[in-house]
Parts: C-alpha cells; sequence; structure tokens
C-alpha cells in the first residue's frame, strides 16, 4: 500500500504551482510566528467591544425606521380621518373652488374668441406662436434651474 507521506515530497518535487503554494503558506506561518515588538493593553479586547456595542443605535433611531414609522402614522392618520369625519363639507368647499375656477377662466375663452374674431383669422398663429414661445421659455427656465440644482 501507498503512504500518503511518500506521496507529497514526490508531488511536490514535479508540480510548480503547489510548490509556489506550499513556499507562499512557509512564509505566512513565519510572519504569524514572528513577535511583532509590542504588545496590547489588556483592556484592549474590552473597549473594542464597548464601542462596538455602543456605536449600534436602537432601531428607531435609524432613518429607515424613522421613515417607516412616518409613513405608518400618516396612514393612520388619514384611515381615522376617512372613517370617522363627515368629508361631505370638505368635498363640498372643494367643488365651490372648481366652480369658482371655472367661472374665472371660462369668460377667458370667450374673450380669446372675441380678439380672435376682432383681429381677423390671420392673428390667430401669431397668438399661438407667441404662446408657444412663453412655453418653451418655462420649460428652458426650468431645465437650467434643475441642471443648476444638480451641479451644486
Amino acid at each position: 500500500m501507498l503512504q500518503a507521506g511518500s506521496i507529497l515530497p514526490l508531488h511536490l518535487g514535479t508540480c510548480a504551482s503547489c510548490q509556489k503554494r506550499l513556499d507562499s503558506f512557509r512564509q505566512l506561518y513565519a510572519g504569524l510566528a514572528a513577535d511583532p515588538g509590542f504588545a496590547l493593553p489588556p483592556a484592549f479586547a474590552d473597549s473594542v467591544l464597548d464601542k462596538i456595542s455602543a456605536s449600534r443605535p436602537v432601531f428607531w433611531e435609524r432613518p429607515a425606521a424613522k421613515i417607516a414609522m412616518a409613513i405608518g402614522a400618516a396612514a393612520v392618520i388619514l384611515a381615522s380621518l376617512l372613517i370617522f369625519m363627515d368629508m361631505k363639507p370638505l368635498a363640498n368647499g372643494t367643488l365651490q373652488v372648481f366652480d369658482t375656477l371655472k367661472t374665472a377662466f371660462l369668460p377667458l375663452g370667450d374673450q380669446m374668441k372675441q380678439l380672435f374674431f376682432w383681429v381677423g383669422g390671420n392673428a390667430k398663429p401669431f397668438v399661438l406662436g407667441g404662446l408657444g414661445l412663453f412655453i418653451a421659455s418655462l420649460v428652458d427656465r426650468f431645465l437650467i434651474h434643475q441642471v443648476m440644482r444638480h451641479n451644486h
């Protein structure tokens, strides 16, 4: 029978890869066995462990937990408002606001029609072009503002 002790030296004599690995392990073990030349104080391990356990915040102080608790609280408040409050006055008030806006802006369309009729049919492209340029300038200003925000 072959013994394991006799095969290993034969293999190491023929395999360069295994010889390199053996040399690197020998260097590692020699470095680990050498005295570093200094000694740590006896309370070093305890102080490191105290700092590790002390630096970990409790779960409700973490940002993700704060966000989750805020969303949960908002959901509970919204659900309780929807369940326990009479929303009809709020809905009626909202409808009144929309009616007011409708009555405020509806004459604007009639005034634009009167303007087109007064100036003639040729003014419509100029008015629409002016509105287009105005909207383009607003979009340009918005995009420049966004670029400036991202560069800072």
